[in-house]
């Protein structure tokens, strides 16, 4: 038997019943706009457009609800990639341990945009963003009023960050022979101590470069 190749093979012909139907590219053209992005599509949307890690944006797509919280909370804060891994890290952590869903948290895009802008302007460290991060879920307060209720703003002030590095350092006289003799761990050690001192509220930048500083000078 011969296989049919062609519409022309089929022998069509026209229902005397049924109207004649044009359809025009602009027609079809406005009916794609009505079908809702694909997961695979948005994907792909996510890497391209944000430039995040196309693992991220597969994870970030699982589900609808965690797309558009990323979504809006890049666009808000300008930052796809910090946006990214606190969804992708800490928020996905606590969410796990609660089992709840990204859609019942109590804060909004708008709240982890605050977060990442405080972060960033250096009012807080990224350590204490964990903390905030953690009060939000209990309370659904804004970053702002927690930094403000807690007093976690970060200090960066070096003169007052260099008196802690010099106490610090006179208690720990090994840390600066353990230096002396090669092992760089001793910075990260009272750096750390640093950070102890200050209740996790003094600039780790700063910190780091005063400690590098004194004790290459002890």
């Amino acid at each position: 038997m011969r296989n049919k190749e062609q519409a022309n093979d089929y022998r069509y012909f026209p229902e005397g019943d049924l109207v004649t139907l044009n359809i025009s590219d602009e027609w079809i053209e406005e009916v794609r706009k009505t079908i809702p992005e694909l997961p695979h599509e948005k994907q792909e949307r996510f890497a391209r457009e944000y430039g995040i890690p196309k693992y991220d944006a597969s994870v970030l797509t699982l589900t609808t609800a965690m797309a558009e919280f990323f979504e809006s909370t890049a666009k808000l804060s300008n930052d796809a990639k910090a946006t990214s891994n606190w969804l992708m890290g800490d928020i996905s952590r606590i969410i796990n341990e609660k089992a709840i869903t990204i859609a019942e948290v109590k804060f909004t895009p708008e709240h982890l945009s605050e977060l990442i802008k405080l972060i960033g302007a250096g009012t807080i460290s990224n350590n204490i963003g964990k903390k905030v991060i953690e009060e939000m879920f209990e309370t659904g307060k804004s970053p702002k009023v927690i930094v403000e209720e807690k007093g976690l703003v970060q200090n960066n002030d070096e003169g007052a960050i260099l008196e802690v590095v010099r106490k610090i350092i006179a208690n720990n006289p090994q840390s600066i022979e353990d230096f002396k003799n090669g092992k760089t761990r001793a910075i990260g050690f009272l750096v750390g101590l640093v950070m102890k001192e200050t209740k996790g509220k003094a600039n780790p930048q700063i910190v780091n470069k005063l400690v590098s500083e004194e004790v290459s000078k002890a």
